[in-house]
């Protein structure tokens, strides 16, 4: 039997695992995979791939099919179709799908199901994700984040430039999204590094708000508007500008938007700011949950914008040593 083929077999078993059994174990199995393959490759087969340009489409193949796929950094990871591309190849969605806890409010949004899928490989069977609500991307077919690249480092070339090196501790799973963890005042963030997502400002939690609010000081600006959370779902925002500004690698931000009005993460209502006091539940948790969770504790994420990241040269995701590489010159500052 040839590598390929127990490579498939085993990718095969691995979306069987991903239905039953619970995440640490699902993890463990996923972490198996990538010591085999970091194993396999010899000198002239690198581990590493060549550098992943920031919006160059990732060749992938679905039930045979050729598809284009961009990579995503600020949402979730897994490979994420159009819904049109999944109604024109069929996609028969699973009729357990989970809801996606959006601001603490369930949303079944999102629709999952099998595929046979080819992605630097041999093609095995992989459950695959999509949002009938969403408008379809205008250049691809879909999207993939970083936890899902069979290598252990992901490099995204950036067009910016480098010069200085920051290093955070990486948290990322298949199911969830690939956080940088930054300490910010007493607490420490999940930040998203989101290359794809043209954001007018950086997009925090409720929670994090409230934590910038206490340590920086600052005001709440009256104006609201929408974004996006995930894929066919928006939320209301407002904006927080700041008396001293964030400081993030190399980046200073004096202005951040965050959520509001919620289900049970709310800031404010419609008759004006109200203390920004801690909430259970969090606007843009994007982890996939059964049930709604009683009593959860804030959740605190930060989603940095294309803007900012585009300013720099790369940006590194090693997980077989869970940490994020950022090269970039001090100059790259957003205000």
């Amino acid at each position: 039997m040839t590598f390929g083929n127990v490579l498939s077999n085993y990718l095969s078993l691995l979306a069987f695992f991903e239905r039953g059994v619970s995440m640490p174990v699902f993890r463990w199995a996923w972490a198996v995979l990538l010591i085999v393959l970091h194993a396999k490759a010899t000198p002239g087969q690198a581990a590493e791939p060549p550098p992943f340009a920031v919006d160059r489409p990732i060749m992938a193949s679905i039930k045979g099919r050729p598809v284009c796929l961009k990579l995503s950094t600020g949402s979730l990871d897994r490979v994420i179709l159009s819904s049109t591309l999944a109604l024109e190849l069929g996609l028969r969605p699973e009729a357990s799908t989970p809801a996606l806890l959006v601001g603490g409010e369930p949303t079944r949004a999102m629709r999952r199901g099998f595929a046979m899928l080819g992605l630097f490989g041999p093609a095995t069977r992989a459950r695959l994700a999509w949002f009938p609500d969403a408008p379809p991307p205008p250049d691809c077919d879909g999207t993939i984040g970083p936890a899902w690249l069979p290598f252990w480092t992901v490099r995204v070339q950036l067009p910016g430039l480098g010069g200085r090196q920051w290093v955070w501790p990486l948290e990322h799973s298949i199911a969830s999204a690939s956080y940088a963890l930054v300490p910010i005042a007493d607490q420490t963030i999940s930040v998203l590094m989101a290359v794809e997502r043209d954001l007018r400002y950086p997009l925090a939690s409720a929670a994090t708000a409230n934590l910038l609010m206490n340590s920086l000081g600052g005001r709440i600006v009256p104006e609201t508007w929408d974004e996006d959370m995930i894929p066919g779902v928006q939320r209301p925002v407002r904006l927080l500008v700041l008396n001293r500004p964030l400081v993030i690698g190399p980046w200073r931000f004096d202005r951040v938007a965050f959520n509001v009005q919620t289900g049970r993460d709310r800031l404010s209502s419609a008759r004006g700011p109200r203390p920004m006091n801690p909430a259970p539940a969090d606007p843009d948790e994007m982890l996939v949950k059964a049930k709604i969770p009683a009593g959860p504790a804030p959740s605190y994420t930060l989603i940095l914008p294309r803007s900012a990241l585009l300013r720099c040269a790369s940006l590194v995701y090693e997980k077989k040593l869970r940490k994020l590489r950022l090269d970039c010159a001090d100059v790259a500052v957003q205000s």
